[in-house]
């Protein structure tokens, strides 16, 4: 296989996409490192000696080398539509992450990435048909009559002490309610995609440890279009050596479907980041359960596909801009209840 050399712009949050393209790394069957660009030439050089490739702190210069086919880019979300615009304009493909930016309206930038044919990809959200454990929510709600949504219980946490750092992460306007913007952003473009739009949202932070600005717990609960209650909490406060699990309970009139329910007590490895979906549902009056693990992680970049839509020309398997932007408006709503601290809408332009 012909590997496509990329280049990893942003590497405060790059280095893990530095550690896929290293040897035994996901990507590394698909793209070569080229080079490495931080606007912090300290940290640039760092990691270009690091990994033994050319480093710069100019985006342009990477731009201007043809031998480039596609850009992972790693740079905090305020103000990244604006260099997904000038990346493709460029005829660069892109590798990007989660959240997208911070204005909703700005997703709708893949657009005119799509009709430059160049395409963006990124690890949150992903398109259904990508994701084993939305396709297989999806079956089993059809296939075992679950009926109407009812409510939904997501929540992720991890072990940080962080401290102020002059970066995105300490500016509420840029980071805003902060553990639901940097780890509950899965879980919220999952429901989405799966139940559709938003209508209101409350929103409660704390702050116990961090050191920064922004909160380190946060919990909201969401009100969809369809009825469907959703909680989301997340939190940098807890150490029980099963981070980032993205646990969520999905209610339905007859079962629950579970994903990445008490790995810990089931004896699941956690470490190995594989996604479980257990169905509890009625049948006839009785009982019933279904069990199925899947070996996809949430969260995980798409390289495989980048690098075939790469090869083919093909850009079939970017998300949809409009999912992408709903997820961001909600988060703007959750930003709004947080400094209200009342109830808000999402707000969605007239089209």
């Amino acid at each position: 296989m012909t590997t496509h050399r990329l280049a990893v712009v942003g590497l405060n949050f790059g280095i893990h996409a530095l550690k896929e393209l290293s040897p035994g790394g996901k990507a590394v069957s698909f793209f070569q490192l080229a080079a490495v660009c931080d606007l912090n030439e300290t940290l640039a050089k760092r990691y270009g000696e690091e990994y033994h490739v050319p480093w710069t702190s100019s985006l342009d210069e990477l731009l201007a080398d043809d031998s480039i086919q596609a850009i992972g880019l790693f740079t905090g979300p305020f103000g990244r539509a604006a260099l997904v615009d000038k990346i493709t304009a460029a005829g660069k493909h892109i590798m990007t992450t989660k959240p997208f930016d911070t204005d909703p309206e700005s997703a709708f930038i893949l657009h005119t990435a799509r009709a430059r044919g160049r395409i963006v990809l990124m690890n949150s959200p992903q398109p259904i048909e990508t994701r084993e454990d939305l396709q297989i929510i999806g079956q089993w709600i059809n296939q075992f009559s679950l009926g109407e949504p009812i409510a939904v219980h997501s929540e992720t946490w991890a072990s940080y002490r962080e401290k102020a750092d002059g970066t995105w992460a300490d500016d509420p306007s840029k980071c805003p309610v902060a553990p639901l913007f940097r780890l509950s952003i899965y879980a919220l473009n999952d429901l989405v995609a799966l139940f559709g739009r938003v209508n209101s949202v409350n929103v409660m932070t704390a702050r116990r440890f961090t050191e920064r600005p922004t909160p380190d717990n946060a919990s909201a609960v969401l009100r969809f279009e369809n009825g469907m209650l959703a909680s989301l909490f997340a939190s940098f406060c807890i150490d029980d050596t099963e981070p980032y699990q993205d646990t969520m309970a999905l209610h339905f009139e007859r079962g629950t479907i579970y994903r990445n329910g008490m790995r810990g007590i089931r004896g699941l490895d956690s470490p190995s980041r594989e996604t479980v979906l257990d169905l509890i549902f009625t049948e006839n009056g009785q009982r019933r359960v279904l069990q199925h693990k899947t070996t996809t992680s949430i969260g995980d970049y798409p390289w495989e596909l980048l690098h075939r839509g790469i090869s083919s020309g093909n850009s079939s398997g970017m998300p949809d801009p409009e999912c992408v932007a709903e997820a961001l408006r909600v988060i703007d709503a959750l930003k709004r209840a947080e400094a209200t601290g009342i109830s808000e809408s999402v707000v969605r332009p007239d089209r």
